[in-house]
């Protein structure tokens, strides 16, 4: 133990509350549990260290998605990496797209028109083929460029694979098993 020392020296009330403080982190738990066994103490337990969490700079407040399913806690640990590779199987992607052109890796194709452009067509109505570039937005737009929104895995690579006809006008996509 390095230190010993009330924990609110100015509140009278909480006077009773102490701080420990000590050198070796890896007894923590030992320490609490024997001070919890001790007859003159009510109750101990670990002050937890705040930590800052990695907030993308364009993070917009309209991707809830992101707090559903704990991405500020996992952003901590990793942003994604450039050695992984995410197909996005859909009606197209706009590999041009500003927020996407960095993160779109190499040998796209489009299964339903037999050839290498997995772009929407020129003619596309803009709802018609936007779904796959949304979805790769949310996977992985480029982040923390201070433009769009951000990625879930701001640094992953899209493969883009089109699976709908450039003259298609439904919502289904009937290349999506080929893609």
């Amino acid at each position: 133990i390095q230190k010993i020392e009330l924990a609110f020296p100015k509140l009278t009330d909480l006077s009773q509350i102490y701080k420990v403080s000590f050198s070796n982190c890896d007894s923590a738990d030992d320490l609490v549990a024997a001070l919890t066994e001790h007859k003159l103490v009510e109750w101990a337990e670990k002050i937890a260290i705040p930590q800052m969490m990695y907030t993308p700079n364009d993070l917009h407040g309209d991707q809830w998605q992101f707090g559903n399913i704990d991405a500020f806690g996992a952003w901590d640990y990793t942003q994604g990496s450039n050695t992984i590779t995410v197909a996005v199987v859909d009606d197209a992607v706009l590999t041009t797209h500003e927020d996407l052109v960095g993160n779109i890796a190499a040998g796209g194709n489009d299964v339903a028109d037999s050839d290498s452009d997995p772009n929407p067509p020129s003619t596309a109505t803009p709802t018609n083929f936007s779904h796959g570039t949304h979805v790769a937005g949310i996977i992985s737009a480029v982040t923390d460029n201070n433009s769009g929104i951000a990625g879930l895995g701001g640094n992953v690579k899209i493969l883009p694979v089109k699976c709908k006809q450039d003259g298609s006008t439904g919502l289904g996509l009937p290349y999506a098993y080929e893609g």
